[in-house]
C-alpha cells in the first residue's frame, strides 16, 4: 500500500479537511505541539550538534575553546526554542555565518533573547523568524486587524480566558472572531468547532509576543500602542463590575446558549465575566498612562463600589492596594470632583 505523509502547521483548511467524517476513516491525525517535552529535548540535540560543527569548524581560526558555548548561553537559546525549529535553525544560521566570530554573533542573540535591543549596524539574529510572522499576520484582512490586534494584546498581557468570555467582555461578535483570528491558527491555539467557545487562546510561542512587543520588527502589526488597549479591557471589566450578574446575563454581545458548551447558560458566562473583572481590573488600570486615562477616569468615579461586595473574596488584596495608591496619584495630576470619588470609595453613597 501506497502511504502519504502530510505535515504543516496547524492551517484552518487543513483542520477542517481533516475533521471531516470521511476523512476520520482514511486517515489519522497526530497534533505535535511546539511546547511537547519531547519537541524540546529534540531542539537541544539539534543546537548541541550544530553549535559543535560551528566549534569544530571555527576553534582552530578565531581561539574559542572546549568550553563554547557557555552554559547559561546555550540554556537560555534552548529555552527560547521552545520547541520550534525555525527559531532554533534561525539562531544557528545567524551563529555561524562564514566570516564572523560565532562568540560575538552568540552573544548578539543571547541579547536579544534577554530583551536588549538590536545595536545599531547589527542584523538582526531573528530576521528569518520575523519574516515567517510578517508572512503570517500578514494575512489579516485589513478591516479586521484592529480586532486582531485587540485580542492578540489580551492574549499577550492577560491570564487565558474562554474565548467565549473574552469576546463578550470586549463586544465583539462571533463571526468577527473568527475572521479576525482565522489566518493566525499557525501561531495561536485557536480553539475548533465545539471548543471555540470554551477553551482560551494562547500563544504556541514566546518568540511572538517579542515580536510583536516590538515596533521594529513587527512593523505596523506592533502591539505598541498597549495603553489604548488596556483602557478597553478596564473599560470592559468596569463595565461589567457596574451590572448585576443578572443585567450581565441579559446584554451579553451573542446569546451563550446557541453554543454546545458544557455551561451553555448566559448566567453561567456573567458570572466568569464578573471573577475576571474582579480579579484583573485594578492592575489594568495601574499600568495605563495619562494620556488615554480621559474615559477610565470616568468609569474608575462613576463605578458604585458598594457592588463589591458580591466579588470581595475574588479581590486579590496586593492588586486592589495598588490600585487605590494609583487613584491617590490619579487624583493629584486630574481635575476630578474630590466629593464625588470621595463618596463612593468612602461610603459606598452613590451622587
Amino acid at each position: 500500500p501506497l502511504l502519504w505523509l502530510v505535515c504543516s502547521r496547524p492551517e484552518p483548511h487543513l483542520e477542517h479537511v481533516f475533521r471531516q467524517a470521511e476523512a476520520r476513516g482514511l486517515c489519522r491525525v497526530e497534533e505535535l505541539r511546539v511546547d511537547d517535552p519531547e519537541a524540546q529535548s529534540d531542539i537541544e540535540c539539534y543546537l548541541w550538534d550544530e553549535f559543535n560543527r560551528i566549534f569544530k569548524k571555527c576553534s582552530s581560526v578565531i581561539g574559542i575553546d572546549e568550553t563554547w558555548p557557555p552554559k547559561l548561553s546555550f540554556d537560555k537559546i534552548v529555552s527560547a526554542s521552545s520547541g520550534l525549529f525555525v527559531f532554533a535553525s534561525t539562531v544557528v544560521r545567524f551563529t555561524g555565518r562564514p566570516g564572523l566570530n560565532p562568540d560575538s554573533q552568540l552573544k548578539i542573540v543571547v541579547a536579544v533573547v534577554d530583551g536588549s535591543p538590536i545595536p545599531e549596524g547589527i542584523s538582526n539574529p531573528l530576521a528569518f523568524v520575523d519574516k515567517l510572522y510578517l508572512e503570517i499576520i500578514g494575512r489579516t484582512p485589513p478591516h479586521v486587524l484592529p480586532t486582531t490586534l485587540e485580542l492578540l494584546v489580551i492574549c499577550a498581557v492577560c491570564p487565558p480566558i474562554p474565548v467565549l468570555h473574552l469576546t463578550q467582555l470586549l463586544k465583539i461578535d462571533s463571526n468577527l472572531t473568527r475572521e479576525a483570528l482565522h489566518s493566525l491558527h499557525s501561531v495561536i491555539a485557536v480553539p475548533y468547532g465545539e471548543n471555540f467557545t470554551e477553551e482560551p487562546l494562547h500563544f504556541y510561542h514566546a518568540s511572538f509576543t517579542d515580536f510583536l512587543s516590538d515596533p521594529i520588527r513587527s512593523r505596523q502589526f506592533s502591539l505598541k500602542n498597549l495603553d489604548l488597549y488596556r483602557r478597553h479591557t478596564a473599560e470592559a471589566c468596569l463595565r461589567v463590575l457596574a451590572h448585576t450578574k443578572i443585567s450581565c446575563a441579559d446584554s451579553l454581545e451573542w446569546d451563550a446558549s446557541g453554543f454546545h458548551t458544557t455551561n451553555p447558560s448566559n448566567p453561567f458566562v456573567s458570572h466568569h465575566l464578573f471573577v475576571f473583572a474582579a480579579t484583573h481590573v485594578w492592575d489594568t488600570c495601574t499600568k495605563i498612562s495619562y494620556p488615554v486615562l480621559d474615559v477610565v477616569q470616568d468609569k474608575v468615579a462613576g463605578l458604585d463600589y458598594r457592588c463589591l461586595r458580591f466579588v470581595s473574596g475574588l479581590i486579590p488584596v496586593q492588586s486592589f492596594v495598588r490600585f487605590l495608591r494609583w487613584l491617590s496619584d490619579l487624583v493629584h495630576h486630574v481635575t476630578w470632583s474630590y466629593a464625588r470619588l470621595g463618596r463612593r470609595l468612602t461610603y459606598g453613597e452613590p451622587e
